[in-house]
Formats: structure tokens, C-alpha cells, sequence
């Protein structure tokens, strides 16, 4: 074989013995990738003359032949579609390979796919030339292409030769941009500041202002001051990440060592690879230019989270200060977006991961999208991804994971260590959600095992010095929004607390009106409501109409898909989005400019003394409102309309309860116990719930058989080992794992998912027409055994249609589509879990069958009885009073859209998802069950079923009366009623006991227990009797003529106008009895009184206002 000299420029073509041939021509992307094996970083081989084999080509299409071109080519430069760059036209690519200089000894031009074009050279001198020129010319922004070159025939001191030409080039371009047009333009902000800001000083200066003005002047002086700054600190991190690169561009590796400015910004291992160079150029001149506020204190936060890494025993709080951060960043300062990146690129993660929890689903998947945008080519594939959703087959191979805190909170219940976790970035922690409180306390602990863990708590509004505390006395760092001015409107609803239009209450019907006013009104611009619930957003949607508008929902219901739809543009449209409080933090909506706030919010609070989850919706925090109206400021000037007064405002408490304070703690304990803690109590919270929540929720958990006591510690059943493993809500995890048992693998899978989406799948919205008619649609659906049977009849009746019938047959029946795919959704998510978790398989069928009573209704009753067994009432008798619940016997009505109210029945035993609080309390997904059911419970429930029996009130009717009996009986206004009914409560000690009458029915019923029933009926009897006797006495005085001259004759007219007495001569048949306080006197006690002192009739008592002031009966 001929000998190359390394130092020669010429290259001859290969000996043509032993080689085919090689006929050049144009290939598609396939052709050369397979033919050209790229090799990422080139490395030297000991021989320098060792000739890579070229294999002979494939079938080629489209392109140009050279037939001069039969040797195989020693040097291919590849250039490749710029990430950013759309495919470019072949003609644009023929123009500039033809203005090369030097030309190539051939070129393939690709339509398709990543590589733009091929060109063929086989001198040295040539490729270097043309590589080089290619680099300029993509550094420079003159073409969109990235060069590669493919080497044939490997010499080492070329590689050396290209790598120290591209370190002068790019060495040269960094230091152009450190003095170039970017630089010198944000330097000309500075100078234009610092101008405003002499001519402000010259101005207060000259004391010819008034008082206010000065104050004016000397506040603007102040923002101009802050803006100079803010601008002088991003230009100086712009030129600390370029001295960053050049000093990789020096030493060969990015960031090899610390340099004087601190932390390294950039440090990355391995030989240089220049496409990333560039990416990492190009990228650090969009942050300067975007001018978000943490780029200005980059060096700062990474010094500080790097910190100072200390072994010594004795500065073992100095370690644990050094691993934890609580940064304090302003809604707009990037803190969600940038921080990995910098943390990323500065090696914190070294070979590990960092990972970023996020409270949301939708907020996860959407920032790990932003994140690979911002940073394509930056990093290799596959180093930004999302977890949404947790599977133990989940690994910690990449760079930046985003994922949500219930998701780390599994990862943590299989590996205590987290390993392969380097960061771990607690993001949105002001939320203070139950799963993220857990994981500041457990993270707390590990750190104490794993002194290379970095944490990092971000916030936008938190308690700072409350997690600094907790974190022994962690730094906190403050960092600034980067939020427009937003002009807060107050306009408050005229009236509160009502019911609006039918289903929904009057803000709703207010927000709705407020949008169409700014529709109207406003310039363009985006509009953003806040609305409390699933049923409001969509029903909101479903009412708004106006020109020119898309209407779009967003709440944590809906799929990922639809939830991307407020992100899109719709040209000549102003997109108008009705969501919940998930639109509060995270997200960043395009174009929001007009913000209603309607100042209210649905929240699950769980009363530890009752024991029960409560539905109900109360003012936010002002926090909140704060996050609310800076939704308005985050892309441009904005307003918020504050749909409540300023002094509400006020009134308003400063931030959220955290949730752990507020919600069942089931899952939570559950977790820590499957941790091994055995006291809960002395569990190292961020905020303590009380001992009786705890007390609650264990109690809870050993009424669902997941723990038992044992020598008085608790420990986990084998239930409750699965039950962490599925890590949902207990009682959930009960049903499934329950019905998985009794064979009803897929029905447990679909009642946690309908029972998760209840309030939300049947549709009852529209006029009041279209209410009527869904309620009638909703019937053929309707199960005799309650609402949970109703909704696994629609459930499986919808799953058997073909995918293309879905969305009409919810329109004909009146059923929400979106609800029912996102039931289809967890079915599916559990049904992995499942598999993946414990290994279980779930048919793709329902057995139970709707149309046929069978063994299998029983059986399902039963399992949801023990999966809510704390939820269970029991009729009281008396449908004024509804329910009892069992453990805390307080009386609730069925909620009007439950299902067993169109068999008109009331069944005597029922158990609940859940208390609903709106005007009133309801009982909602209320599901019927047989007394005898109580004794299978077990462990047996915590209330005396036998007793609440005994307790429970007769009916007893009472009939014969006449309407003027029964009418003198209730009395005016129902008042002798009701002093009745207070009476007989007050002596028989029972609230419950009721009497109403019907008189249209001549009836009249007494609700009593068996054991006052008796008292009740006499006292009723003996009124009866009075009233009777009244009746019958009842007489009317009347003059006999009316006259001038002579006092007329009075008469006493009984029944039939018989005259029972005469009078004449001026005597008079009343009697005038004063009294002091005559209303604190019943009458029919005084009338009893008089009856009992008198020898004559009393025929009726009139009360009257005597000229002194006092109250005085009249006796005729």
C-alpha cells in the first residue's frame, strides 16, 4: 500500500486493485447514512497511515452525476439542516456549493431528512479550506447549514490541524461577540438609563417640585437605577459565559476548572464537539436578548447551590445549610425554565440527574417541551425528558427530568437513597400540596445520608423563612419578576352567595358577562377567567358566545392534548379561556392581556372532628389573587378584574393553608408508616397536622384493613403494601384491589375512575328545556342500587361503541365525552400499574351486567361499603331532615342528581363518596345497601348500627280534622305550629322530632322515635282538643244598631249568629288586663290561664297598644 505523508496537502486517489469503482451520484438521506458511519469525535490511531474501507454505494435517486468521479472519495463534508432551520430548496444549495472556493470534486444534494447535502473532496488542503469557510459562514448567520466532516483516510495531524483552525475561528467569533452589535446595543440601553437617570437627579435637584412630585421623580429615579443594573448584570453574565467558552476552546474540555468569576457556567466532559459550541453560543445570545432576570443572576445562584462541600463533623449544619436553597423567584423570572439548564450545563449533575417536581401533570409535560426547545443541540438526545406518570422501570439516564412530586414520592418509596439524583428542584412549593410537603420531609432525611444531594425549593410566593428554618437555616435567595405593570380593577358582583343561573352560582353568570363586556370593549388581546370547578369551566364555555372568539377550557381534567390547545394561535381570534386554579402558576399563556378573577375557589377540606372530606367553595389567599393578576402581566401590560371588593381583598388570609393541614392524610400516612416510622405523631412535618387528623387517618387505614396494631405499633397488611404500590387514594386502592378478590378485576378499575369523575359525566346545562330533557335522557341509565351503578352503566355501554360513535352517542344521551375519555384514560393508567406493579392482568370485559339482577350487585355493594365504610348514613324518617351520618350524626339531604331519587325511593342505608357544600350540604355518589351488609364489615365499623336504629323516627298520621280546625291549629303564619313543635323538643330533649300538617288533606304527621312518639301524640291530642273547644266557643261582639244620640245595644254572636249575650246601658263585654312584657306570654298559655280563673266564657284574647305604652289583652 502507498505511503501518505501526514504532512502532505495532496492526497492520491486508492490503488484502484482491490476496489470496485465508485460511480458518484446523488443519494437520499439513507443512502450515505449508511454508507458513512459518522464518528462523533475523530480520534487518532497509533498508525497514521490506516485507511478507513469504503464500501461501494447503494442505489441512489435524484441528483447530479459526475462520470469523471470513479474513485472512492477520501473526504466527505456533510452539511446538516440547522435545528432551527427549515429544509431548504435544492436550487438555494446549488447556488452556494457553487460558490465555494474551493469548489468540491462533487456534491449530493438530499430533499429529505436531516442531511442537506454531500460534498465529495480528496485533498486535504481543499476540505480544510472549505470547512473552515463553511464554519464562518454558519457562525456569521450567512448560511443555516452545520458542516461535518466524514474522514476516509484518517492522519492525526490533520484532526490537529482542523481542531486548533475551528478553536481560532470560534475563539475569534466568541471575542466578536463580546464587543459586537448585541453588546454595544444593550451597553446603549445602559448609557440611555443612566442619562435619564442625571436628568432626573438635575430635576429634583433644582426643589421647585412639590412634595408628591419629588416622591414621583425619586421613584422613577429608583426603577431607572434598577433597570440600569438588571441590564449592566445580564451584559456581565453574557461575557462570563463567552470567557466561559473561550476557556474551553483553551484547554480542550468545556469547563475543565473553576475560573476567577467563581462556579464554571459551563462544564461539559469530553473532546469538543463544535455544533454544541455553537448551540451553547447561540443560546446564551437569546438569553441576553430575552432578558429574563435570573440570566442576570446566574453566577450568584450557582454559587450559591454548588456551595462549599464540608466533611468535617463538626460543620455538619454548615453542610446541610450548603445542600439546601430556597430561592424566591417572582412570577416571569424564568425560574421554572432556566434553572436546570444552568444547573445542567454548570456539571452540578455530573454523571446523575437532576429532577424538577412539578404539583401538575400538564405543568411537567409543558415545561420539559419548553426546555428541549430552548436548549436543542445543547445537549445530547434524550437529555430533557418528562415523567409524568410513575413506573418502577423508570430510569435516571438523563440530564433534566421533570416529572411530578407524587411520581419522585414513588421513586422514593423504592429507593430510599434516590440514587442516580444529583438535584433535586421542588418547584411551585407555595402550593404546599400534600405530596410536596411529604417530600420536603423525607428529602430532609436524606440529606442527612447523601451529602453530594443537592435540594433547591422554588416559590413564587411562599413562606421563605418558614422552609429556611426548617432547613437548618438554609440561605434564601430572592430574585425578581419579570412582570409588566397590570391595573387592578375591583367590581364586584351585585349579589354573593347566591344561586346563579340554575347549576351554577352568580359569579359564573357575572364572569361570563364581564368577558363579553371586555370582548367588546377591550383592544386585543387575550382573556384569562378563573372559575372554581370542572362543571363551571365547561359550562362557561358552553354559554359563551361572541364574535371573533375561540372559547377554550382549561382544568387538570382534561388530556394533555386538549390542554395544549390554549397554547395555540388562532389567527384573527381572541382566544378566551375559562379555567381553574391549575392556570394560577406554571403555565405561561401567549398573548393573556385581560385577567377576571372571580376571587373563589373549590377546595377538598377534611374536618377531623367529623371525620369527613367536605366539597365546598371559599375565598382564595391573597397570594393567589396576586398569582392571578400577574397571569395578565406576563408577555405584555395587562388588566385584572377583581370580581370582589378591595376590602374583601384585605380580609383575604395572606397565603393558602397547606393541604396537608386541610385534607385526609391517608396516602401520606400510609407512606410513612410503609417507611418503617412507627410514630406518626413525631413525624418531622414542614406543617404539623393535628393529632386528630392523624388519629383519623390511621383509624381510617385500619378500617380498610391496609394496617393493623400490633403491641401497640402499627404495620402494614399485605393490602397496604399493594396499596402503596398503586400510590392512589386508599379508599380507591381498596375498591380495586377488593373487586380484584371477588373477580371483578376491570369493575374496580372503572369505579375508582367514574367514582374519580362523578360530579362531571352526566351533562345537565342549557336552558330549562334542555335540563328537562337531559334529566329524562339520564333515566334509561339510572341504577336502583345508586349513582355508582349508574355511572358503571354508562360506562360500559359507552366502551362497547366503536371509536367513532363515541362522540355522538354522548351528544344523544347527553353525556360528556371529555369526562368519559378521561374515565377511559385512568382505566388505562391503572391497568399498567397494575401489570407493572403487582403483576396483575385485567381483562378487557365488565362481567356485571346492568339489565340482570345477579350475585354480582351484591357483591359490589359490599366492596363499596368496605372501601367508604366511614361513610355511611342511615334515613332518619323524616325527609326534612334526609340522612343521618353515622359518625357525626349531623343530617344531610341526597344531592337532587342522585339516582335513587327517580325510583322515589329512600333507601334506610346508604354509604357516600363524599359531602358536598354549596348553599347546603349534600350526600354525592351515594350508593344503597342492606342493613345485614354492617356485619360483614371488617373490622366492624365505628359507630352502633343497632343503636342508630332505635334512634331512627316513627310516622304517625293523624286524620279526621277539618280545615278550620287545622287552620286555628298552625295558627297565623304557622306560629302556634312552631311554638308546638318547640315545646315538645324542649321537653322530650330531641331536635329531630317534627309535626307537620297538610291541610289540604285534613292530616297531620308526627315524626317522634319510638320512645317519645307517645309524649308527642298527647301533646298534639290535648292542643287538638283546646283548639276544638275554642272553636266552639268562639263568639263576635256587634252592635245591634249604630245611632247618634244613643249608645247602640251590644250583642255577642255565636255560632249561626246566635246571640249568646245582650248588653245595654253603656256596659261593655271586654276586659282590659295589663301587662308589663306581654309577648313574653304565649297566648294559649294565658287564655288557659284566664279559663282556669274565671267563671265565664272567654271567647277570644285580642291584643292591643294602650296609650301608655303597654301591651294589654282584651277578654270578650
Amino acid at each position: 500500500m502507498k505511503n501518505f505523508s501526514s504532512s502532505s496537502n495532496h492526497r492520491h486517489p486508492p490503488p484502484p486493485g482491490g476496489h470496485e469503482p465508485y460511480l458518484q451520484r446523488q443519494h437520499q438521506q439513507s443512502s450515505y447514512q449508511n454508507k458513512f458511519r459518522c464518528v462523533p469525535n475523530f480520534q487518532a490511531v497509533n498508525n497514521q497511515y490506516y485507511r478507513r474501507r469504503f464500501l461501494p454505494p447503494a442505489s441512489t435517486t435524484e441528483g447530479s452525476v459526475n462520470s469523471n468521479a470513479l474513485h472512492r472519495p477520501n473526504f466527505i463534508i456533510k452539511l446538516l439542516h440547522d435545528f432551527s432551520s427549515s429544509p431548504s430548496k435544492p436550487n438555494n444549495l446549488q447556488t452556494l456549493i457553487s460558490q465555494l472556493d474551493p469548489s468540491p470534486q462533487n456534491s449530493h444534494i438530499y430533499t429529505t431528512g436531516k442531511i442537506a447535502a454531500s460534498l465529495i473532496f480528496q485533498e486535504w488542503s481543499k476540505t480544510l479550506s472549505s470547512v473552515l469557510h463553511l464554519w464562518r459562514s454558519h457562525l456569521d448567520g450567512s448560511i443555516h447549514y452545520t458542516p461535518k466532516l466524514i474522514s476516509n483516510v484518517i492522519v492525526p495531524s490533520d484532526l490537529v490541524e482542523l481542531n486548533q483552525n475551528l478553536k481560532t475561528l470560534f475563539s475569534s467569533h466568541i471575542t466578536g461577540l463580546m464587543e459586537g452589535e448585541l453588546v454595544r446595543k444593550w451597553q446603549k440601553k445602559i448609557n440611555e438609563k443612566s442619562d435619564e437617570i442625571a436628568d432626573l437627579s438635575g430635576q429634583m435637584g433644582k426643589r421647585k417640585y412639590s412634595l408628591g412630585r419629588f416622591y414621583e421623580l425619586h421613584d422613577k429615579k429608583k426603577t431607572l437605577k434598577a433597570e440600569r443594573s438588571t441590564i449592566s448584570k445580564r451584559l456581565k453574565e453574557f461575557k462570563g459565559g463567552m470567557r466561559s467558552l473561550l476557556r474551553c476552546l483553551e484547554t480542550g474540555e468545556i469547563g475543565n476548572e473553576e475560573g476567577d468569576e467563581g462556579v464554571e457556567v459551563y462544564r461539559v466532559e469530553g473532546e469538543l464537539d463544535w455544533k454544541l459550541i455553537h448551540q451553547l453560543i447561540l443560546r446564551e445570545c437569546r438569553r441576553l436578548e430575552d432578558g429574563l432576570p435570573i440570566y442576570a443572576r446566574r453566577q450568584e445562584i450557582l454559587t450559591r447551590i454548588h456551595g462549599q462541600q464540608i466533611f468535617s463533623f463538626d460543620f455538619l449544619l454548615q453542610l446541610f445549610n450548603a445542600q439546601v436553597t430556597v430561592l424566591i423567584g417572582e412570577t416571569g423570572s424564568g425560574k421554572s425554565t432556566q434553572l436546570v439548564q444552568f444547573l445542567s450545563d454548570s456539571g452540578i449533575a455530573a454523571n446523575e440527574s437532576i429532577v424538577c417536581t412539578q404539583p401538575r401533570k400538564i405543568a411537567a409535560i409543558s415545561l420539559a417541551k419548553r426546555v428541549r426547545e430552548e436548549s436543542i443541540g445543547c445537549y445530547s438526545d434524550n437529555s430533557v425528558i418528562c415523567y409524568p406518570t410513575f413506573s418502577s422501570s423508570q430510569q435516571f439516564h438523563s440530564k433534566v427530568i421533570y416529572m411530578t412530586d407524587h411520581c419522585l414520592l414513588q421513586h422514593y418509596m423504592k429507593d430510599k437513597n434516590l440514587s442516580g439524583i444529583s438535584c433535586i428542584i421542588v418547584d411551585e412549593a407555595h402550593e404546599r400540596s400534600l405530596n410536596t410537603d411529604l417530600l420536603l420531609a423525607l428529602v430532609k432525611d436524606l440529606l442527612g445520608r447523601r451529602f453530594d444531594l443537592r435540594l433547591v425549593i422554588m416559590s413564587a410566593t411562599a413562606n421563605a423563612n418558614q422552609l429556611s428554618d426548617y432547613f437548618f437555616g438554609c440561605g434564601i435567595f430572592h430574585l425578581e419578576g419579570r412582570n409588566f405593570p397590570v391595573d387592578i380593577k375591583y367590581v364586584p358582583c351585585a349579589t354573593e352567595g347566591t344561586s346563579g343561573s340554575g347549576m351554577v352560582a352568580t359569579y359564573v353568570s357575572y364572569v361570563l358577562r364581564m368577558a363579553a363586556e371586555i370582548h367588546k370593549t377591550e383592544k386585543e388581546g387575550n382573556i384569562l377567567a378563573f372559575l372554581t370547578s370542572q362543571m363551571e369551566v365547561e359550562w362557561a364555555c358552553d354559554h359563551f358566545e361572541a364574535p371573533n372568539a375561540i372559547v377554550l377550557p382549561l382544568h387538570g381534567k382534561l388530556s394533555f392534548e386538549e390542554q395544549c390547545h390554549v397554547f395555540q394561535n388562532y389567527p384573527g381570534k381572541r382566544k378566551i379561556i375559562f379555567a381553574t386554579n391549575i392556570a394560577e402558576t406554571s403555565l405561561t399563556i401567549p398573548g393573556v392581556k385581560y385577567v377576571i378573577d372571580s376571587g373563589m375557589v373549590k377546595e377538598s377540606k377534611f374536618e377531623p372532628g367529623t371525620g369527613m372530606n367536605v366539597l365546598k367553595v371559599c375565598w382564595i389567599s391573597q397570594s393567589s389573587a396576586n398569582q392571578r393578576a400577574g397571569r395578565a402581566g406576563r408577555t405584555e401590560p395587562g388588566r385584572c378584574y377583581r370580581l370582589y371588593t378591595e376590602s374583601d381583598f384585605e380580609l383575604m388570609t395572606s397565603n393558602q393553608e397547606p393541604e396537608i393541614c386541610r385534607v385526609h392524610l391517608g396516602i401520606a400516612v400510609l407512606r410513612i408508616l410503609a417507611l418503617g416510622i412507627k410514630n406518626i405523631q413525631t413525624f418531622d412535618f414542614v406543617d404539623a397536622p393535628s393529632p386528630k387528623a392523624i388519629d383519623s387517618a390511621t383509624r381510617n387505614l385500619i378500617q380498610l384493613g391496609a394496617i393493623v396494631e400490633k403491641n401497640g405499633v402499627f404495620e402494614l397488611t399485605d393490602e397496604g403494601r399493594y396499596l402503596v404500590k398503586l400510590g392512589i387514594e386508599p379508599r380507591l386502592g381498596k375498591l380495586i384491589i377488593s373487586c380484584f378478590h371477588c373477580g371483578l378485576r376491570r369493575e374496580g378499575l372503572v369505579l375508582a375512575a367514574v367514582m374519580a369523575n362523578a360530579s362531571s359525566i352526566f351533562c345537565r346545562v342549557g336552558n330549562d328545556d334542555d335540563k328537562v330533557k337531559a334529566d329524562c335522557l339520564k333515566v334509561q341509565f339510572c341504577h336502583q342500587n345508586g349513582d355508582l351503578f349508574t355511572l358503571l352503566s354508562v360506562y360500559k355501554e359507552w366502551e362497547a361503541l366503536p371509536s367513532d360513535r363515541k362522540n355522538k352517542w354522548c351528544w344523544e344521551n347527553s353525556i360528556n365525552a371529555k369526562s368519559m375519555r378521561r374515565c377511559q384514560d385512568t382505566v388505562t393508567e391503572l391497568e399498567i400499574c397494575l401489570k407493572k406493579e403487582l403483576a396483575v392482568i385485567i381483562p378487557s370485559y365488565l362481567i356485571w351486567d346492568p339489565h340482570k339482577s345477579t350475585k354480582h350487585d351484591k357483591t359490589l355493594k359490599a366492596v363499596i361499603l368496605s372501601s367508604l365504610a366511614e361513610n355511611v348514613a342511615m334515613y332518619s324518617g323524616h325527609d326534612q331532615l334526609g340522612y343521618e351520618v353515622a359518625l357525626t350524626r349531623q343530617y344531610v339531604q341526597l344531592h337532587p342528581s342522585c339516582s335513587l331519587l327517580i325510583f322515589g325511593q329512600k333507601p334506610s342505608w346508604v354509604v357516600f363518596g363524599e359531602l358536598l357544600s354549596i348553599t347546603k350540604q349534600y350526600l354525592v355518589c351515594v350508593t344503597a345497601f342492606d342493613y345485614e351488609s354492617l356485619a360483614t364489615l371488617d373490622p366492624p365499623p365505628l359507630f352502633d348500627a343497632s343503636q342508630m336504629e332505635s334512634r331512627k323516627l316513627q310516622v304517625k298520621a293523624l286524620t279526621g280534622f277539618g280545615s278550620t280546625l287545622l287552620k286555628k291549629f298552625c295558627g297565623k303564619s304557622n306560629h302556634n305550629l312552631r311554638s308546638l313543635s318547640s315545646r315538645i323538643k324542649t321537653v322530650c330533649k330531641d331536635e329531630r322530632i317534627g309535626v307537620e300538617v297538610n291541610v289540604d288533606q285534613n292530616e297531620i304527621l308526627l315524626f317522634a322515635s319510638s320512645v317519645d312518639m307517645q309524649k308527642v301524640l298527647d301533646f298534639v291530642t290535648d292542643v287538638l282538643e283546646c283548639e276544638k273547644k275554642w272553636l266552639h266557643n268562639e263568639c263576635m261582639e256587634k252592635p245591634l244598631f249604630h245611632g247618634r244620640s244613643a249608645s247602640p245595644c251590644m250583642a255577642l254572636f255565636g255560632a249561626g249568629a246566635e246571640i249568646k249575650h245582650l248588653e245595654v246601658d253603656k256596659r261593655y263585654l271586654a276586659v282590659d288586663v295589663f301587662h308589663s312584657n306581654l309577648n313574653a306570654i304565649d297566648d294559649k298559655e294565658l287564655l288557659i290561664f284566664f279559663e282556669k280563673h274565671s267563671n265565664g266564657g272567654i271567647c277570644s284574647p285580642e291584643k292591643l297598644l294602650s296609650w301608655m305604652g303597654l301591651t294589654s289583652p282584651a277578654l270578650r
